[in-house]
């Protein structure tokens, strides 16, 4: 009787401290600024990643802000990655997370040549703690050609298939 007990309360103890790990973070109220802290590159031209670099694209200091939270976690509230009129879709993908699309296009203009070209960016962003959120932005470029050769010689030029992934945190810095 005794070990169904001990069991019992184990599980009790176990499901009670997932649930607890499962509750939604709170962030607080304040000045909150985003900083570059890393990045990667990959398939792209390598002058594109000497630009990057020197530019300091994967170290850069974001602004700060003054962010009313209202309670929850919702990256609508920073309203950073939102341009004038084109307000971001954000999608849940998980407790305290989410992915929006800043844009997402593509275009083949050249019906002659079999030949198109994309362009995306997307952003994610993971509440770590009621004072910090991590987050990344892929920007994808692409072409693609009906003609094999083609795509070959953009794919040496490193302009096939270019991925630059930033990774980024969003901290308090005040009230």
């Amino acid at each position: 009787m005794n070990m169904k007990i001990a069991a019992l309360s184990s599980f009790i103890l176990l499901t009670s401290a997932a649930a607890i790990d499962a509750a939604p973070i709170v962030p607080q109220d304040g000045l909150w600024r985003g900083d570059a802290t890393g990045g990667s590159v990959e398939d792209c031209n390598p002058m594109m990643e000497n630009m990057l670099q020197n530019n300091g694209a994967f170290t850069q200091k974001g602004e700060t802000r003054r962010i009313k939270w209202g309670g929850k976690f919702d990256p609508n509230s920073m309203n950073i990655f939102n341009e004038e009129g084109a307000p971001m879709a954000w999608e849940s993908t998980g407790e305290n997370s989410y992915k929006g699309k800043i844009f997402d296009g593509s275009s083949c203009a050249n019906a002659d040549t079999n030949s198109c070209t994309r362009v995306g960016a997307t952003v994610t962003m993971q509440l770590i703690s009621p004072t910090k959120i991590e987050g990344t932005t892929l920007v994808e470029l692409g072409t693609l050609m009906g003609d094999t050769e083609a795509m070959a010689a953009l794919k040496q030029m490193g302009m096939a298939d270019c991925k630059v992934n930033v990774t980024y945190d969003v901290q308090r810095v005040g009230d």
